[in-house]
């Protein structure tokens, strides 16, 4: 497999439905915790994130991932990112990774840090996240019983 077929775009509506039926189970697990729908947080991502992309499936060019940062309403300069994935993030985890800094590099455009957090449970983000350069700052039970890490990267200027 090779990953010239592979591309990150704009998010549309159709990756909206696409992703939100076809989500890893982490994935959704990690949305339900945090008290949503995969629909509804894949839709809120798209109407608020500044920039909303999609990385596609190399072998099918089927939606593979959504991912996005939306401003931060409590810290200027601040970008909430995230990322909902489909199992061809692990099925083609090399194309994957070698996409990863492009595409945390879009993510960071706009912002001068990176925040958010992961669901203690979806180990895939956090080994993601980790070799991105995102430090894991403590964990919180967001929800009740449902406990997440906080994770930060500051922009390399």
């Amino acid at each position: 497999m090779t990953d010239r077929n592979a591309f990150v775009r704009p998010s549309t509506e159709d990756d909206v439905e696409y992703l939100s039926k076809h989500m890893r189970t982490e994935d959704v697990e990690e949305v339900r915790a945090g008290g949503l729908l995969p629909h509804s947080a894949l839709r809120f991502g798209l109407e608020h994130s500044r920039p909303c992309l999609t990385g596609t499936d190399p072998t099918t060019g089927e939606p593979g991932l959504m991912a996005g940062t939306v401003p931060s309403k409590y810290i200027q300069g601040f970008g909430v990112v995230w990322l909902l994935g489909t199992p061809a993030i692990e099925k083609h985890h090399i194309t994957f990774l070698r996409h990863s800094r492009p595409l945390l590099t879009q993510l960071f455009a706009d912002y001068d840090a990176l925040y958010n957090y992961t669901y203690e449970r979806n180990t895939v983000h956090h080994n993601w996240l980790r070799w991105l350069g995102f430090v894991f700052l403590r964990r919180v039970e967001l929800t009740p019983n449902n406990f997440f890490y906080e994770f930060v990267k500051v922009r390399n200027f």
